[in-house]
């Protein structure tokens, strides 16, 4: 029973990843995208095709992060402001491409050795 569970959340935590849940979205249509998903931040035509962008913004903040040891100096993450893109190219009417983009920027940085703004940004 308990390996059981143990499957279903682990098959459970794979398969809600957001490039997942875009990916189902390659093949329908731009009417069903837009039903889904709401009106896009921009939209770049093109000649052949369109792109359509969804951007989400949100600042995360500092946490101490747990060691399991009793230190003087604690870690602590610093604050960033973390911007999700979801990029659709769309053509004749269908998705044909869905891409996540994850940017995450420094702010609020206390550390005089780090430049401000500086971020890491992760393609899926």
């Amino acid at each position: 029973m308990k390996r059981t569970t143990i499957i279903i959340a682990i098959v459970t935590l794979f398969s809600c990843t957001p490039q997942r849940k875009i990916n189902k979205l390659e093949g329908h249509s731009l009417t069903y995208m837009l039903n889904e998903l709401g009106k896009p931040t921009e939209i770049i035509p093109g000649k052949a095709d369109s792109t359509y962008i969804y951007v989400k913004e949100k600042d995360l903040q500092s946490t101490e992060i747990s060691k399991a040891a009793m230190t003087l100096d604690p870690m602590v993450t610093p604050e960033v402001h973390k911007t999700d893109k979801y990029i659709f190219t769309i053509k004749n009417g269908i998705v044909v491409n869905a891409k996540h983009d994850i940017e995450y920027k420094r702010i609020g940085n206390k550390n005089p050795n780090v430049k401000e703004g500086t971020g890491i940004k992760i393609n899926n």
